[in-house]
């Protein structure tokens, strides 16, 4: 497999993993089924096309992670009110 896509698909491994993102969602995202993205990300099948639909994927799911870490972030904390009173 050529070089620029295997770091494309390393990417996507790689940024799945700190985003915490599973490949079933990945798979549901991008309208695959979960067997054919993990072929795809193992390099065994897919074209540019499709690898570049499950980075596009991958970029919903860390945007909507991002407003959920955010929206989490922006609650106040119910132990520190505990602690503060």
């Amino acid at each position: 497999m050529e070089a620029r896509i295997d770091n494309q698909l390393a990417e996507i491994v790689g940024r799945m993993h700190v985003a915490r993102i599973t490949g079933q969602q990945l798979a549901k995202e991008s309208g695959y089924n979960a067997s054919y993205v993990s072929e795809v990300l193992n390099g065994k099948r897919g074209t540019e096309k499709t690898i570049q639909n499950i980075l596009d994927a991958l970029s919903r799911l860390e945007m909507q992670r991002r407003a959920e870490q955010t929206e989490q972030e922006a609650q106040p904390d119910e132990r520190s009110e505990e602690i503060a009173v």
